[in-house]
């Protein structure tokens, strides 16, 4: 049967309106499907923040134990928002899960 692992990083980082963050998670021995969800933090008045991740690759680094490679994960997100509506992302949090 299939187990599933949850990561959950809380990132306070500035991502203006269609502009883009880089993030690495890792080294960590990710074995399996990968997946990764963000979600901008939004204050109860605030207006709604869109935000996508765009990339997400798996970059080998090194053995930890014989045999065992460590992998990083390198995700690239974007603050979807636009114009005059557009508005700047100041913390999110960032979901990524390993089915193995």
């Amino acid at each position: 049967m299939a187990q599933t692992t949850l990561f959950v990083n809380s990132v306070a980082y500035e991502i203006p309106p269609d502009g883009t963050a880089y993030f690495v998670l890792g080294p960590a021995n990710f074995k399996g499907a990968v997946t990764v969800t963000a979600h901008p933090s939004v204050g109860i008045l605030e207006p709604p923040q869109y935000m996508e991740v765009i990339q997400m690759a798996v970059r080998t680094v090194g053995l930890e134990h014989p045999g065992e490679p460590m992998h990083m994960l390198d995700i690239v997100f974007r603050n979807n928002s636009h114009g005059s509506y557009g508005t700047t992302i100041t913390n999110f949090d960032i979901f990524t899960s390993v089915v193995a």
